[in-house]
């Protein structure tokens, strides 16, 4: 990808209003900036698209490819994705560092998904992409790209549970560092939760204590068990410690500053760009999950752990809600283990701190994503960007 930014594309899946989530949809949009919107050539995606515009005076423009699969010629979602693909990735590539909004049909949003986030296509079905949900992805002109938002505009208690599979809901934890303005990197040390932090830490305490949960784990490490424990109080819980969930090691780079990295260890650029400067991660630029810090891990190593630690309460907690508090990278690859994607894609999942996704998940850790970055506000995820600027500028 050259310096440009992606494109931010609001995904909205046709379907009927059952809860007022049209309403939340148009309010969590309007401080959106969009240039343009697409739509299906169905009545439906006419309706919603000029309900979800508002008062905007943006071009809105039909593709026929946005239809919903033919069901009486007995199309597939491959074909259906077959003629959708071309469609999104030609405005992608019209509207790089733009935003957009496409209006089109569950089946088509989910194949979509999975194609931005390498997941597959038999995978569709691993998505469950509601109507009228924020959806929300940031593509190259490649169509691939990173998925910001799924249904996170829904309420958990509103999604019907799926007997006999493990509710599982993910937060990453509250802020802790300030390593992108000069602060060291800490990995395994005791640092606390920041004022930030703890702040991100009642309010996602907050807006879960209406949740039925039956038990809280999370990793040992101080920010992670801090937060879990705001989570705790507020849903009346003990929080279950478990090391399999701690966060990777830096080894030689526990305590660095990130202008000491970049300066002295070109291999580990794309993580200090990606996860410090919102920089856009691709196939060609981002930190490989089989990269191991010196004398450390790598994300391929703390996912075999973690996986298997999380497999474990899985089996005992069988049928119940559980929250899960760790760290982005122990999520972001079970993330893929859930919907059928190698963990080799994990930077296709973004997770700012404090926000959650919630699956729906059998024994063997394979499930549904209901939600991801639930309750986010579109403030909280600033764009990502290009290649331009350098990590030396951070101070």
């Amino acid at each position: 990808m050259s310096g440009a930014g992606p494109c931010r594309i609001f995904l909205v899946a046709l379907g009927a209003d059952g809860d007022g989530a049209a309403a939340r949809l148009q309010t969590a949009l309007e401080k959106a900036t969009i240039d343009a919107t697409y739509r299906s050539d169905s009545a439906g995606a006419r309706e919603s698209a000029a309900a979800l515009g508002g008062a905007r005076d943006v071009p809105v423009l039909v593709d026929p490819r946005l239809r919903d699969l033919d069901a009486t010629r007995g199309e597939s979602v491959a074909g259906a994705l077959e003629r959708a693909w071309p469609a999104f990735c030609e405005l992608a590539r019209a509207h790089q560092e733009g935003t957009v909004l496409v209006v089109s049909h569950p089946a088509i949003v989910q194949a979509l998904l999975c194609s931005v986030t390498e997941a597959g296509e038999p995978n569709y079905q691993r998505f469950a992409v509601r109507p009228l949900g924020l959806t929300m992805v940031e593509v190259g002109t490649d169509g691939r790209g990173v998925l910001r938002a799924l249904n996170a505009n829904l309420d958990p208690n509103a999604i019907a549970r799926k007997a006999p599979a493990t509710r599982v809901l993910m937060i990453r934890h509250g802020h802790a560092m300030s390593v992108e303005k000069g602060a060291p990197a800490y990995s395994h040390n005791p640092i606390p939760l920041s004022r930030l932090g703890e702040e991100q830490a009642m309010r996602v305490a907050a807006a879960l204590s209406t949740v039925q949960v039956d038990g809280i784990f999370s990793s040992d490490i101080v920010r992670a068990r801090q937060t879990a424990e705001f989570c705790g109080r507020a849903l009346g819980l003990e929080v279950v410690t478990d090391r399999s969930l701690r966060e990777l090691a830096l080894g030689e780079f526990e305590g660095m500053t990130l202008e000491r990295v970049h300066a002295s260890h070109p291999a580990f650029i794309p993580w200090l760009e990606v996860v410090f400067r919102n920089r856009f991660p691709s196939a060609d630029f981002h930190h490989p999950a089989d990269l191991r810090f010196p004398n450390g891990q790598s994300v391929l190593d703390v996912h075999d752990s973690s996986l298997a630690g999380v497999l474990r309460i899985l089996e005992t907690e069988r049928g119940r809600t559980i929250l899960l508090v760790s760290h982005g990278w122990v999520l972001q690859p079970l993330i893929c283990h859930i919907v059928g994607a190698d963990p080799q894609a994990y930077y296709r999942f973004t997770l700012p701190t404090a926000t959650v996704a919630m699956a729906e998940v059998e024994a063997d850790g394979r499930g549904v994503l209901e939600i991801f970055n639930g309750g986010v506000a579109l403030e909280d995820l600033p764009k990502l960007t290009g290649a331009d600027g350098r990590l030396a500028d951070v101070r």
